[in-house]
């Protein structure tokens, strides 16, 4: 089961559905168990309600993967004679699924590229690329506290995690020491095996919060972008390439801007990987004068959205002017408006000419127009609330109100909402690269969808947060993996589009869960019952050329189908 934000006109409703295979066609459908509501509505009632529903979910689940568990051991005692049956409780399940990661990981080398940090950076004994596997398959398969994923190390079919919980600790480490030699040697596999292309980078930043309020040198109290209040956090700036696969991260202080993570991270991306020439796309959060000046200054370029409310009068009356516009269609068009951009830097002024790309959609027109619809709606009941108007944050419904120096006598600004109305639909991209097709700029800068995903995959698939190691060294660590683990699950996603399958991660990720073995002894033999796996699980391995398990498997053919040694 899972939480389902869908749209249906210009609301968005929620639902909690679960999947389930037909049992005629064997094609994976979904069922909604409970209709929820309107989002807005149920978030205007009560803001936790989506962490609640989740927590929710998370408890049926826990309870349907019980109830499971006891019908597998049903299904697997029709193998078993009646004496037997008296004699056994139950049997171990173990998962197989994880081969397909593991074929990644060995395309990507990555036994090779730890092997080398662990003897540039360490003396110890233990397998510092044994245990960061195990540590990202559980951060892909089963995220949770590296205390859990020491405890339930034996859950993969064929791997015996020889280790004890310190050497988990101290592989974080390790990590954290070896986080850029790292990153750079699984580029260069990355350039290598799977091509990568390099004309576009996207960046973004978000923040980790942590369930403390212990501030140090890396946790530190700022502005949460998940709405985390009272609590410590990190910020995070990601680099991803045009394919959607990471290239690189940096971590920084919970309380700094997003405008200045951007110049250490470009400075980082560009001595680790020698870039020359490459096209920054960011949304308008990291778009300030001086960071387009930095990113010029460094040889590169830029695709930025641009705040057209915030632009000078020369613009807005180029924006609203209809001459120039292209009309793809009825429902989109666009135009190009050279702009020159002064940057005061001190005494001296760098000019930067560029190309604002305009562009109107009657989607966005009407998200527009129902998004200050709401904003009004608010702004005339804090009118009638002062109270509610000093606790209401600077946003929202605030927008469209004037108050008295006192701060007690409130009025809706009709005449604000109404200019607003005016620019309905319109949307700018401020670029650097004048000689680049229109139309081109528009396709790049739409690829930012691609990091918003990342961040979403971190934070709900790979549950980089809450994190449960506190010590600056271990926490950069633990990001580490989370690297690791995204570039792999990305690398698989990418291997898949390319051969027609656009499933989500989570679907992905459910998929590979599902393919599971029950294992059990017949005459002092080992044999393995394979469970019934999601269809997705045989297109993935059909895809990376990998082979199928029998129902009933002996240890040969886990051998020989799936390279494992039991």
């Amino acid at each position: 089961m899972f939480l389902r934000i869908k749209p249906a006109g210009k609301y968005q409703y929620v639902e909690i559905v679960e999947t389930y295979r037909d049992p005629e066609t064997k094609i994976s459908r979904t069922h909604v168990i409970e209709k929820i509501g309107r989002l807005d509505k149920i978030l205007e009632e009560d803001p936790e309600i989506i962490e609640k529903l989740k927590k929710r979910i998370e408890k049926l689940n826990q309870d349907a993967e019980e109830k499971r568990n006891i019908d597998r051991r049903k299904s697997v005692e029709q193998f078993l004679s009646e004496g037997k049956k008296r004699e056994i409780s139950g049997y171990p399940v173990r998962n197989y699924g994880y081969v397909v990661y593991k074929h990644i990981w060995d395309e990507m080398k990555m036994d090779s590229i730890l092997g080398k940090e662990q003897q540039q950076n360490s003396k110890s004994n233990y397998d510092l690329a044994k245990i960061t596997f195990l540590l990202t398959i559980s951060r892909l398969l089963n995220p949770a506290s590296k205390l859990r994923t020491y405890q339930e190390r034996g859950n993969y079919l064929g791997q015996n995690f020889e280790l004890d919980l310190n050497q988990i600790y101290r592989t974080l480490d390790l990590l954290s020491n070896g986080k850029d030699e790292i990153e750079k040697s699984m580029d260069r596999r990355i350039q290598k095996r799977y091509g990568r292309e390099l004309d576009v980078a996207f960046y973004d930043v978000t923040t980790y919060a942590f369930q403390s309020v212990e501030a140090d040198s890396l946790k530190r109290f700022g502005y949460s972008k998940d709405q985390k209040v009272n609590e410590v956090q990190i910020v995070m700036g990601l680099f991803i390439d045009n394919n959607g696969i990471p290239m690189g991260y940096e971590l920084f202080p919970g309380n700094t801007s997003d405008f200045s993570t951007l110049k250490t991270a470009l400075n980082q991306l560009k001595e680790k990987y020698k870039i020359k020439k490459i096209i920054i796309t960011a949304d308008r959060g990291l778009n300030s004068k001086n960071n387009l000046k930095i990113i010029k200054d460094m040889g590169f370029g830029y695709i930025m959205a641009y705040k057209i409310r915030g632009a000078s009068a020369g613009v807005k009356k180029a924006v609203l002017s209809p001459d120039d516009y292209l009309f793809i269609n009825d429902q989109f068009k666009y135009k190009t408006y050279p702009y020159r951009n002064c940057i005061k830097d001190g005494k001296e002024v760098q000019i930067l000419d560029e190309n604002l790309i305009i562009t109107w959609s009657d989607d966005r027109q009407k998200k527009d127009a129902a998004d200050r619809k709401r904003l009004l709606e608010k702004a005339v009941k804090l009118a009638e609330s002062p109270a509610r108007y000093h606790a209401e944050l600077k946003k929202g419904g605030k927008k469209y109100l004037t108050a008295a120096v006192s701060g007690m006598d409130l009025e809706v600004n009709y005449a604000q909402a109404e200019f607003d109305a005016q620019f309905d639909g319109y949307y700018a991209i401020e670029t650097s690269e004048t000689l680049l097709d229109p139309a081109d700029v528009i396709q790049k800068y739409k690829g930012l969808w691609k990091i918003e995903e990342s961040f979403r995959v971190m934070k709900s698939e790979l549950e980089a947060r809450p994190c449960f190691v506190w010590t600056e060294s271990r926490i950069r660590g633990h990001f580490v993996i989370c690297f690791i683990a995204l570039v792999i699950q990305r690398i698989l996603e990418y291997l898949l589009s390319e051969h027609g399958c656009n499933a989500s991660t989570a679907k992905i990720i459910a998929a590979i869960r599902s393919a599971e073995v029950m294992v059990y002894s017949e005459n002092s033999k080992l044999i393995f019952l394979k469970r019934e796996n999601e269809l997705l699980y045989d297109e993935i391995i059909q895809t990376l050329g990998l082979k199928p398990l029998f129902s009933y498997n002996e240890k040969n053919d886990i051998r020989r189908i799936l390279a494992l040694h039991i």
